[in-house]
C-alpha cells in the first residue's frame, strides 16, 4: 500500500505508523540534519515527538545529537536511570516517554538524520536486539529479509555504510550485535 501514497511525506508517514505497529512502541519519527547544527523533525506519528526532537536541539544534549554525531545505533533502556544526557532524560521522562533507540540514516558519504522509536514502557529496546544488514536499503532482502524481519521480532537493524570482510567482525563488535 505505500504504492498508493501521494507524496514521499506521506509514505514515510505510513512506514512509521507500520513500525510503531511491528515494535509494539508508541511513538517513532524521522529527523533530517541540515547545513550547521539544524536538526528538523520531518515525519512523526505524534506532535509528542517534535517537541522531543526540539527539547534534544535546545538543551545541546540528547541520544539524535549523538546518533549524528557517532554514527552508532543509541538505545535508552530507561529514561529513569539514563546517565549519559541526564538533563533530556529528566524532561522526556516527565512526558512519560521511558525507553527510546534511534538509528542513523544515511548515504554513502553522509548522515542525513535519525530514525527514533519511542516507548513509554521501560527496556522496550535492548541492545541484545539488533540485525546487520550489510547490503545497501534499496536491495529487497536488506529491507523484507534483515530490516523487516528485526522490527517485527521488536529488535533493531544496524545499516553498514559498506561491507568490508575485513571489518566485519569488529563492525559486529562494535554495534553490540549478538551472533
Amino acid at each position: 500500500q505505500l504504492h498508493d501514497e501521494a507524496t514521499l511525506q506521506s509514505t514515510v508517514q505510513r512506514v512509521l505508523e507500520y513500525a510503531v505497529d511491528v515494535l509494539e512502541c508508541d511513538h517513532a519519527g524521522v529527523i533530517f540534519v541540515h547545513r550547521g547544527p539544524r536538526v528538523v523533525t520531518v515525519a512523526a506519528t505524534d506532535p509528542l515527538v517534535a517537541e522531543l526532537d526540539k527539547i534534544q536541539v535546545e538543551i545541546g544534549q540528547g541520544p539524535d545529537l549523538e546518533v549524528v554525531r557517532t554514527e552508532e545505533t543509541v538505545i535508552i533502556a530507561d529514561t529513569r536511570t539514563e546517565a549519559r544526557w541526564p538533563e533530556w532524560a529528566a524532561l522526556v521522562d516527565a512526558v512519560g516517554i521511558r525507553s527510546m533507540m534511534g538509528t542513523r540514516l544515511h548515504t554513502t558519504d553522509s548522515t542525513i538524520g535519525t530514525l527514533n522509536f519511542f516507548s513509554t514502557v521501560p527496556h522496550r529496546f535492548g541492545e541484545e536486539d539488533r540485525l546487520l544488514t550489510v547490503m545497501p536499503l534499496f536491495h529487497m532482502n536488506a529491507v523484507s529479509v534483515t530490516t523487516m524481519s528485526a522490527l517485527y521480532a521488536g529488535g533493531s537493524t544496524v545499516v553498514s555504510p559498506k561491507f568490508s570482510a575485513s571489518r566485519f567482525w569488529q563492525r559486529r563488535r562494535s554495534c553490540w550485535l549478538r551472533c
